[in-house]
C-alpha cells in the first residue's frame, strides 16, 4: 500500500507541474503577451529605441520576459504614453491610440503598450485632419526649398500602416498658407483650405483637392468640412456659408455630417428643410431618419455610427404599427436618437435606422465613442466603437434619473426632485445636493444653481469626502445670463461674465476680490479644451483623464534638460521643476523655479550651475549639499 501510495503521490505531482506548466505556458501566449514579444524582436531590428524601451517596461509589469536590447539601461520616469517628441494630435480609436508627434504616427494601446512600429512622417504634420473612423490622417504643411521657392505638402496616410496613400507637392506663393484640411473616409481624397496673404490687401481663400496625383482647385471654395471617396463630394465654406458641392453643382446646406463615404446634409425646401443622403458615388436622395425633426436637430458621426439626434419640439412622423395599422402621425415626440451604421448607407441610402432610442443627446466626453443613456435609476454608456452597439451600466442611483452629461471628467447626473450628484470615472460621488441646474467647472469646483426665478449661483467644492465639500455664496449683483470659469494656475478663484463685465470671487472664501469691463481684461481663465475620450495631452505624453491628478511628479516628468553633477544627474522639467536621480533610477525632488529652460554653467559665477530663464537670467542655484537655493 505504501509503495502504491506513493507512486500516486509522484503522479499527482507530476500531473500537478504539468498543470501548472501549462497554465503559465497559456499566459505567455496571451494574445498581447504573444504581440509584445513579436514586436520586440521587430523594433530591434528596425533599431526603434523607443518602442524597445517602452516593450521593456510594459513586459517589467506584466511579468513578461525579454531579453534586454540594452542591457544596463536605466530609465527616469514612466515611459508608458510618454514619446520622445512634442505630441502635435492623437486619436482615442477606443481599441487603441493612434498620436501624431513631430515626425512619427505611434499605434498604442490603452495602457500605453506599443502596438506596430511607429510610421515616419515625410514631413511636419503643421495640419491635420482625421477621417471620421479614424482610421487614415491628413497632414499638410509648406516648405522653402534651397531657390527660395516655396511648395505646399499633402499626404495621406493610413493607420496603421507604412506606405503613405500618397505624398503630394507643389508650388505656391509666400504669402500662401495652408490653414485646414479634410479627408475622405478610405484616405483616397484630401482637401485644403489656402489663404493668401498680401499686404493692404484683404485676404484670398481657395481650396486644392488632392487626388494621389491629380489636383482640382477650387477658387470659389473657403475652408473644407468633409470630403467624399475620389472626391465624388465635398462639403465646405464659401463666400455665403455651408454648401455641397458635387462636381460645378453647389447646394447651400445648414446641417452636415459625413462618415463611411456617405454624407447627410440638411437643405432648405419652400416648406421648410430637409435631409439629403449624399452617396459614395456623389448621387444625393432624401433621407428619411425615421423620427421626426425638431428644431435643434443634430447629425453626429460617432465612430461607425451616424447619430441623428430629434431634439426638443419635434412632432413623430407617420408610421405603422404591428397590426399593419397606419398611425397618422403628429403627435409630440420626446427628444429621440436614431442610429445607422454608415456602411448600411453606403449601400443603400434608405437603409432604415439600426435602433431607435427615446433620449436626449448626451455625447460622453469621459470615454471613447460613447453616449450617456438613462433609464429609471440606471445610468449606461452606449460604445459605438464596434458594429453593434453596446449598453455598458455605469452607476444605479437611489432616484429616477432625468439626465447625465459630464465635462472635464466628472459625471453629472440629475435626479427627480431637484437632486444632483457628481462623479467621477471611478463612481465615486464628490458631492450631492439640491440645485435647479449645476455645472462643472474645474476638476474641484462646480457651479449650483439654486433659487428658481431669482437664480442665486454657488461654487461648489468636489471632494471624495464629504467633510472636504463646500457651498460657497457667489453674491453677483448683475442679472444673468452669467459664464463662470476657473482661473489658473491653483483653481484660486471663480470668474464671472456678463454683460460685457467681469467679477473675480476668491476660492474657497467666495469674496469680491476684482471687477472690470471690457476694457479691462480678466484674469487668466482655463481655456483648456474637454475633448471626447479618455486621455489629455501634455506636450510628449498622453495622461489619462481619470488619473492624472493622481500621478507622482517624477511620473509625469517632462524634461527639458540634463547635466551630470557628480554621480547624480539633475533634470529639469517643463514645469520647472528639478529632480536629482542616482544610477539605479531613484529621483528626489530638489524644488522648482517657475520659469526656467534650462540648466547652465555662468562664467561670471565661476562655472557654476544655474537654472536660467529664457533670457539666460539666474533663477536658482545648487547649494552645497545639492539642494536648490
Amino acid at each position: 500500500m505504501n509503495g502504491q501510495n506513493g507512486s500516486r503521490a509522484r503522479a499527482l505531482t507530476t500531473v500537478s507541474v504539468l498543470a501548472l506548466a501549462t497554465l503559465l505556458s497559456a499566459a505567455e501566449d496571451t494574445p498581447e503577451r504573444a504581440q509584445a514579444k513579436k514586436l520586440h524582436q521587430e523594433a530591434q531590428r528596425a533599431g526603434e529605441l523607443w518602442t524597445i524601451v517602452q516593450l521593456e517596461d510594459w513586459a517589467e509589469a506584466h511579468d513578461l520576459k525579454l531579453r534586454p536590447a540594452l542591457p544596463g539601461l536605466t530609465v527616469h520616469g514612466r515611459v508608458q504614453m510618454a514619446f520622445p517628441e512634442p505630441i502635435y494630435d492623437f486619436a482615442d480609436r477606443g481599441a487603441d491610440v493612434a498620436v501624431l508627434t513631430s515626425s512619427r504616427c505611434h499605434l498604442v494601446a490603452g495602457d500605453g503598450r506599443p502596438l506596430a512600429l511607429p510610421v515616419h512622417l515625410p514631413f511636419l504634420p503643421d495640419i491635420r485632419a482625421w477621417s471620421t473612423d479614424d482610421h487614415h490622417v491628413a497632414i499638410a504643411s509648406r516648405t522653402r526649398n534651397a531657390d527660395l521657392t516655396w511648395e505646399a505638402l499633402v499626404a495621406s496616410l493610413p493607420l496603421p500602416g507604412a506606405t503613405p496613400n500618397f505624398v503630394r507637392r507643389w508650388k505656391i506663393e509666400v504669402s500662401d498658407y495652408i490653414h485646414s484640411a479634410a479627408i475622405s473616409d478610405d484616405g483616397s481624397a484630401v482637401m485644403v483650405g489656402l489663404t493668401r496673404q498680401l499686404p493692404k490687401v484683404a485676404a484670398i481663400y481657395s481650396a486644392q483637392v488632392v487626388l494621389g496625383d491629380v489636383m482640382i482647385g477650387y477658387p470659389d471654395l473657403y475652408a473644407p468640412l468633409a470630403i467624399g471617396r475620389r472626391g465624388a463630394w465635398l462639403c465646405a465654406h464659401n463666400a455665403t456659408g455651408w454648401i455641397l458641392g458635387v462636381g460645378a453643382k453647389r447646394l447651400p446646406i445648414d446641417l452636415w455630417v459625413a462618415g463611411g463615404g456617405v454624407a447627410v446634409v440638411r437643405t432648405k425646401v419652400d416648406k421648410g428643410t430637409q435631409l439629403l443622403a449624399v452617396g459614395p458615388d456623389g448621387v444625393t436622395t432624401p433621407f428619411d431618419p425615421g423620427i421626426g425633426m425638431g428644431p435643434d436637430t443634430q447629425l453626429l458621426s460617432i465612430g461607425r455610427w451616424l447619430v441623428v439626434a430629434s431634439g426638443h419640439g419635434a412632432l413623430a412622423p407617420p408610421s405603422v404599427d404591428l397590426l399593419g395599422k397606419t398611425i397618422p402621425g403628429g403627435q409630440p415626440q420626446p427628444p429621440t436618437i436614431a442610429l445607422f451604421r454608415w456602411s448600411d448607407l453606403a449601400v443603400n441610402s434608405a437603409a432604415p435606422a439600426t435602433q431607435v432610442i427615446a433620449s436626449p443627446l448626451a455625447v460622453a466626453s469621459t470615454a471613447a465613442r460613447s453616449l450617456w443613456l438613462w433609464r429609471g435609476n440606471e445610468t449606461l454608456l452606449l460604445d459605438l466603437s464596434a458594429d453593434v452597439p453596446v449598453e455598458r451600466p455605469f452607476l444605479t442611483m437611489d432616484t429616477p434619473v432625468v439626465a447625465v452629461y459630464d465635462g472635464l471628467h466628472r459625471i453629472i447626473v440629475a435626479m427627480e426632485g431637484g437632486t444632483w450628484s457628481v462623479q467621477d470615472t471611478a463612481k465615486r460621488e464628490l458631492w450631492r445636493g439640491k440645485a435647479d441646474s449645476l455645472s462643472a467647472c474645474a476638476r474641484d469646483w462646480a457651479v449650483a444653481m439654486r433659487g428658481g426665478d431669482k437664480p442665486e449661483p454657488f461654487a461648489v467644492r468636489l471632494a471624495v469626502d464629504a467633510k472636504d465639500r463646500l457651498d460657497v455664496p457667489i453674491g453677483l449683483e448683475t442679472a444673468g445670463p452669467w459664464r463662470f470659469s476657473i482661473d489658473y494656475p491653483g483653481a484660486t478663484g471663480l470668474c464671472v461674465l456678463a454683460d460685457g463685465s467681469w467679477r473675480r470671487f476668491l476660492l474657497p472664501s467666495g469674496e469680491l476680490a476684482a471687477t472690470g469691463g471690457t476694457k479691462v481684461r480678466p484674469p487668466v481663465l482655463d481655456q483648456r479644451p474637454d475633448y471626447p475620450g479618455r486621455f489629455v495631452r501634455t506636450h510628449a505624453r498622453l495622461l489619462d483623464k481619470a488619473t492624472a491628478e493622481a500621478i507622482p511628479p517624477m511620473e509625469n516628468l517632462q524634461p527639458i534638460d540634463a547635466q551630470r553633477r557628480g554621480r547624480s544627474l539633475l533634470i529639469l522639467d517643463r514645469q520647472g521643476t528639478v529632480f536629482s536621480c542616482g544610477s539605479r533610477g531613484d529621483c528626489s525632488l530638489l524644488g522648482t523655479a517657475p520659469g526656467a529652460v534650462q540648466l547652465a554653467q555662468i562664467p561670471q559665477m565661476r562655472d557654476a550651475l544655474v537654472i536660467v530663464d529664457a533670457n539666460n537670467k539666474p533663477l536658482a542655484g545648487f547649494t552645497a549639499k545639492g539642494t536648490l537655493s
